[in-house]
């Protein structure tokens, strides 16, 4: 059975798709406001955009889809109308906001920044977390909150720290701001080891998942039951009031008014960890792998009583002796996700997987095929993105020269990582800096055929986008188009240069705000546009979708950053001052010129308007 065209399915699934959501989330907020029946909230992380669901082409997968919270999260960020106090509505919107705010004299100008400490970051390639109390209310200046990581490795340092008032200034919706709403230190180790990964949400916000690790010591899961108005400000955090260590201690502080925090050491005393912690809604269960090579899962994390399951083949040895990346679980084939930073990706079996094969045993299990992204070490920076609905996996890699396997490249597989599946594309040659992961436009979305993926990749040798074969490594924009069966087709031709010099990019990241496809993007230093010479800059760019394609002659807006910046994060699409937005932090400590706020010489958590990064 077909479906109908694209927007006639995407608004005819949510009269039931809403009705499930609603029955589904019943109970399922123990700190709330207002019951989850009479909203709908939103958590917005890193894994969102490693997750995704393009259009189905059976009503059976419409309808399993619907099972899922992600893709209902999905289907928020991408269709959601907004209902203002005035009784007026609007689907997503792109608006010019009159609030353009300079940041302490320095000339160029940004919604806010505030300082997380000397040389805090939530680092390259992580990201930190937005929530959303309501999408269908005007968004919430006392309970939208967006969750930063700093990385510090201090005993006394700030770890983590929530902040509110998110649309403050000039046009905005709150008259103050930005608000700390929590700031906490909760390294376990007492020692100058260890970092912090991308914080994770529970569905209704008031629960983070992060990971401690790094350091050489094993990793640990924290899970923070935040209050309001814990740790004045970020330069003095403070302990949470209760920590424990067993899953029934934090289900009872948990009924209490205090904040708590649950820290789970790995079962694998040797696992220290990198990897950003996967969150399953639809199981509570969560995912995250180690630097020994092992994949380890969690139970009842945000709603029973949390454990680290070490029973029944867990944890599971994916590749001994390299670091893995996130995972990522799609819950459709019952396969969990994962790359090590060498150059392989793999996958897991969990109990009830539908697709592959067991190497050994049953469920679950490491499967018994896996792809050869790469064939030199480091090469693999992020986790894999997984598309549910089309059954094939991504992954992005970088640095290397391997004679069969070299240059920067996007790998695409099926669910089995089947060898005949394997599309391998050479997004630039003699890349010597991490290919992060690309993003999928808008049309992916609605029709994948038509549709794109975009890269942050490299020019070449000698490419037309700059002279000499010294832009070799200068990054670039690219687009990959897709064959009728969802295959990666070909790089397509055209390219916009980002930088002047040899670089990281961040991640891509995407949003559709109203008719205009936006991707934002930075360069870690050198960004081509001249407000940012010399300096990182974080850009956007709207997708052409003229025909024949062709790039835009430069990026449509740039702000200068130092050192670029993290993973970027996005909001709400709407109305509302201030309120279309990204977040991310810096990679460099800020400095006189380019300063946090009017701080020089600290890390700094940013955000700026999605309509000219203002």
């Amino acid at each position: 059975m077909k479906l109908p065209n694209p927007r006639t399915f995407r608004f005819g699934i949510a009269l039931v798709g809403l009705a499930a959501l609603a029955m589904a989330l019943q109970g399922w907020a123990p700190n709330s406001q207002r019951p989850l029946r009479d909203r709908i909230p939103l958590p917005a992380d890193w894994s969102h955009r490693h997750l995704i669901y393009s259009r189905p082409s059976t009503l059976g997968q419409a309808l399993q889809n619907q099972q899922r919270h992600r893709f209902w999260h999905q289907w928020f960020r991408r269709n959601v109308r907004v209902e203002l106090p005035d009784g007026g509505g609007t689907s997503s919107s792109e608006f010019d906001h009159p609030h353009d705010v300079d940041d302490a004299g320095d000339g160029w100008q940004r919604d806010w920044g505030i300082s997380l400490g000397i040389g805090a970051t939530v680092g390259e390639g992580m990201s930190p977390a937005k929530f959303t109390f309501d999408i269908n209310a005007t968004p919430s200046c006392a309970s939208d909150f967006a969750v930063f990581n700093t990385r510090l490795t201090g005993n006394t340092s700030l770890n983590i720290a929530g902040f509110n008032n998110l649309y403050a200034g000039a046009g905005g919706l709150c008259s103050t701001g930005p608000s700390v709403l929590f700031a906490y230190r909760t390294k376990t180790d007492g020692g100058a080891s260890g970092t912090f990964t991308s914080p994770t949400l529970s569905f209704d916000g008031t629960q983070v998942a992060y990971i401690e690790g790094g350091g050489g010591g094993a990793g640990v899961l924290h899970i923070l039951r935040w209050k309001s108005g814990d740790g004045g400000t970020v330069g003095a955090p403070v302990l949470v009031t209760t920590s424990v260590t067993t899953g029934a201690n934090y289900v009872t502080c948990k009924a209490t008014a205090t904040s708590c925090l649950l820290s789970l050491v790995f079962g694998d005393a040797s696992g220290s960890t990198s990897s950003e912690p996967f969150y399953d809604f639809d199981t509570d269960n969560l995912y995250v792998g180690d630097n020994s090579g092992n994949l380890h899962k969690f139970t009842g994390v945000f709603f029973g009583a949390p454990a680290e399951v070490t029973t029944g083949g867990w944890p599971i040895a994916v590749r001994g002796g390299h670091v893995l990346t996130g995972p990522v679980v799609d819950s459709a084939s019952g396969n969990i996700f994962v790359n090590d930073v060498d150059g392989t990706l793999s996958y897991v079996r969990e109990v009830g997987s539908t697709v592959g094969a067991c190497g050994v045993g049953i469920p679950p299990c490491l499967g018994s095929t896996s792809v050869a992204v790469s064939g030199n070490a480091g090469s693999i920076t992020d986790a894999p993105i997984v598309d549910s609905t089309q059954g094939r996996v991504f992954s992005f890699t970088g640095n290397h020269t391997n004679a069969v396997l070299g240059g920067a490249n996007v790998v695409q597989a099926d669910m089995a990582l089947s060898a005949v599946s394997v599309t391998r594309l050479d997004v630039g040659t003699g890349r010597t800096f991490h290919l992060h992961d690309g993003a999928f436009d808008d049309a992916y979305f609605s029709n994948v055929a038509t549709g794109h993926l975009y890269v942050c990749a490299n020019s070449g040798a000698n490419s037309g986008s700059s002279s000499g074969a010294g832009a070799n490594n200068h990054p670039t924009l690219k687009r990959i188009s897709f064959n009728n069966n969802g295959t990666m087709a070909a790089v397509d031709a055209g390219t916009l240069l980002l930088a002047t010099a040899a670089t990281t990019c961040s991640p891509v990241t995407e949003i559709l705000n109203g008719t205009t496809d936006w991707m934002f993007f930075s360069v870690q230093a050198s960004g081509r546009p001249a407000v940012c010479a010399l300096i990182g800059c974080v850009m956007s760019v709207s997708v052409p979708t003229a025909s024949p394609f062709t790039f835009p002659a430069a990026v449509d807006a740039a702000l200068p950053e130092r050192g670029g910046t993290s993973g970027i994060v996005i909001d709400n699409v709407s109305t509302a001052g201030q309120a279309s937005s990204i977040y991310f932090s810096i990679l460099a400590n800020s400095n006189v010129l380019h300063s946090c706020g009017g701080t020089s010489g600290v890390g700094c958590a940013v955000k700026a308007t999605q309509s000219g990064l203002n």
